[in-house]
């Protein structure tokens, strides 16, 4: 399907990695996509010796503080469920990143110095690339969230551009409402979040949005729907 195509090879563009290395305390760019996981590395197989290892967001806030002589990992309460740590490649694993997750992460060691090891600028991004769909007059059109992972929600809804809110599906007690002007216009599936729209019309042409809210609001996609005539299709 030429749209998942698309999306597919849009968000391999995005997940690049941009490494320029330079010695420990090289900045690498990293891209991770909303609700993925991201592994953070030392990058260097040979540290000095140290008594302490941690881990900034920042520059202030310590994720993980490893002492080397007890072998003793400590998390900040935030990150708990949140973060694996290696204590033998020293390795840093965010889980479920979300985009307030963007920032600085840096590794330092003190020992008889203070030593900056590497920093991440790492970047979430969300899944909401904008796709192009064509329906004819009358017929009906699937809207896909496109990915098989979504960030944990409590609350996901479809709008359209008009600031409606089409169906509205709360997670916990999987309930659906749909808006009273769709009713008996859309199908809304509870396992995949996909909504289709039926007996689409000219005035239906428009932007429409999946949206997920839990800590935060996340854009999960947004298609713009053109409703083509049949005299397009008349030759």
């Amino acid at each position: 399907m030429f749209v998942r195509m698309a999306v597919d090879h849009l968000l391999t563009s995005f997940i690049l990695l941009l490494i320029c290395n330079t010695g420990f305390s090289a900045e690498i760019s990293v891209f991770v996509k909303t609700g993925d996981s991201v592994q953070l590395d030392i990058q260097t197989q040979e540290l000095s010796e140290f008594y302490m290892l941690s881990w900034f967001k920042d520059k202030s806030q310590i994720i993980v503080s490893y002492m080397h002589e007890s072998r003793t990992v400590r998390l900040h309460p935030s990150y708990k469920d949140r973060v694996d740590f290696s204590d033998k490649t020293f390795s840093l694993t965010l889980k479920n990143m979300q985009k307030t997750d963007t920032g600085l992460y840096t590794a330092i060691t003190r020992g008889e110095s203070e030593n900056n090891i590497v920093t991440y600028r790492v970047s979430v991004i969300g899944f909401s690339a904008e796709i192009s769909v064509f329906v004819k007059t009358g017929d009906s059109v699937q809207l896909d969230i496109q990915t098989q992972k979504l960030p944990e929600f409590d609350l996901l809804s479809w709008t359209n551009d008009k600031s409606e809110i089409i169906v509205r599906y709360i997670h916990e007690s999987r309930t659906v409402k749909l808006h009273s002007s769709y009713k008996d216009r859309v199908d809304f599936n509870d396992e995949t979040f996909s909504l289709t729209l039926k007996n689409m019309q000219k005035t239906d042409t428009g932007l429409y949005t999946a949206r997920a809210r839990g800590e935060s609001e996340n854009n999960i996609v947004t298609y713009r729907v053109s409703v083509i005539g049949e005299s397009h299709f008349t030759v």
